[in-house]
C-alpha cells in the first residue's frame, strides 16, 4: 500500500481478498487428471466367465464452442469425456479396444 502525499493510499483491498474460488479449480483438476483415473482403476478390470473389459485411460476432447460463444449462446461450456476400453474374448483370445463416449462435463 503506498501513501500519496495528500494522505490517500493506493489501497484497494485487493491484496486482503483470497482467490475465493482457487479451491473449487483445484478440486476439478484433480478430478480431471488424477481422480477420474482412481476411480477407472478401482472398476477395472470388469470380467466374467467370457470376456474381461479394462479401462485404460481417458480424455476430454477439445469443447464444440469457445467460452464467449458459450456466454453468447447461453449454453454449457463443456468438454467430451471419452475412456479407451480394451476387450478381451477369453475364449479366442482376441483383443478389441476402442474408444467409448462417456459425456459431457461442464
Amino acid at each position: 500500500m503506498n501513501i500519496r502525499s495528500n494522505g490517500k493510499s493506493d489501497f484497494d483491498g485487493q491484496d486482503l481478498i483470497p482467490n475465493l474460488i482457487q479451491v473449487q479449480l483445484d478440486s476439478f483438476d484433480w478430478f480431471k487428471n488424477q481422480g477420474i483415473k482412481e476411480i477407472l482403476d478401482d472398476v477395472s478390470p470388469i470380467e466374467d466367465s467370457r470376456f474381461e473389459l479394462k479401462f485404460i485411460n481417458h480424455n476430454f476432447k477439445e469443447p464444440e464452442n469457445t467460452e464467449e460463444e458459450c456466454r453468447q449462446r447461453e449454453i454449457t461450456y463443456d468438454a467430451a469425456l471419452w475412456f479407451t476400453a480394451l476387450l478381451k474374448i477369453k475364449e479366442t483370445k482376441e483383443e478389441k479396444e476402442q474408444e467409448i463416449f462417456v459425456g459431457k462435463l461442464p
